[in-house]
């Protein structure tokens, strides 16, 4: 009779490491999940952030040879 319950102790122990381990398997593959999903995101806004700077640049520098073509008159 101890020796089963002992047993079952045992058993039941090793059933709740194992659902803990899933568990944190689970919770870091989610994490790097998560760190690819925000890298990949990262990436996308970095070249549609380079291209709207190009266009305020030439916008920017329209905008100066103008006044200064105003200003001095010509």
């Amino acid at each position: 009779m101890v020796q089963q319950r002992e047993k079952q102790f045992v058993e039941r122990n090793v059933a709740k490491e194992t659902i803990g381990m899933k568990s944190n398997h689970t919770t870091e593959e989610r994490k790097r999940q998560l760190r690819e999903e925000l890298k990949r995101g990262y990436e996308e806004m970095a070249a549609i952030n380079l291209s709207i700077v190009g266009e305020m640049f030439q916008i920017e520098t329209e905008a100066e040879f103008s006044l200064l073509r105003q200003v001095s008159g010509v």
